[in-house]
């Protein structure tokens, strides 16, 4: 991981496909933190990364939680389904998450998702206070939430560095703010803020298609002059 750089190829699942990394929601070389080391009977290295990090299992929708998975769980492999056969945890300098459009990478020849939890007590799915469960995983709010940013960095500008305190781009900064700020607030401010957060983002998405048809309208109608 700390080789990769904004631009190169990763494969992001099954099957050959790859994708560019578009940026880097973590880049911090010289941080210790404890990875959750999962090992299996494929003679590869074990799929290692911080518990908070979604992995996919046999059997669920969606990704979960890294350190929630428990010996005899299925992970989904490159070429095919693997069971955990023994999960240790070691600690590590470094952490590196790059982001690929998909929201998935093949990390060890394991499907992994680029996106991080910060709930445990629900491992899929977004749960507000008082056990209130929305009916979205988190790796697809992520997903969602990163939409403006992953259009910027992907059509508008190149994202190659990060805020040298936080080691995470400005946008991941803010959003993680409030997520911890949202988490000590009420029910209905919960609620009110995820309202106001995903009509913003389904806005900056409509903004942004409405940008490209006029952009492609304007280059269609300059090649016919």
């Amino acid at each position: 991981m700390e080789d990769l750089q904004v631009g190169d190829f990763v494969k992001i699942g099954r099957g050959e496909i790859y994708e560019p990394v578009y940026a880097f929601g973590h880049r911090v070389p010289q941080r210790y933190a404890e990875f959750v080391q999962l090992h299996t009977s494929m003679e590869k290295r074990p799929l290692e990364m911080t518990g908070e990090h979604l992995v996919f299992l046999e059997g669920k929708t969606n990704p979960v939680r890294a350190d929630s998975i428990k010996v005899g769980d299925i992970l989904q492999g490159q070429d095919s389904n693997v069971v955990v056969q023994k999960i240790k945890f070691v600690q590590r300098n470094g952490i590196y998450n790059p982001l690929t459009s998909s929201g998935t990478i093949l990390v060890n020849g394991f499907t992994a998702s680029t996106y991080v939890s910060f709930q445990k007590s629900n491992n899929e799915y977004v749960e507000l206070q008082g056990g209130i469960e929305i009916p979205i995983s988190h790796h697809d709010l992520a997903h969602l939430a990163m939409a403006p940013f992953r259009f910027y960095c992907t059509v508008v500008a190149i994202c190659d560095s990060n805020d040298a305190n936080s080691g995470m781009p400005v946008y991941v900064s803010w959003a993680m703010d409030l997520v911890e700020w949202r988490k000590q607030q009420h029910i209905t401010v919960q609620l009110f803020v995820w309202v106001s957060i995903l009509i913003s983002i389904l806005a900056s998405i409509l903004m942004a298609c409405t940008l490209v048809v006029t952009i492609a309208a304007s280059l269609i109608s300059c090649s016919k002059r």
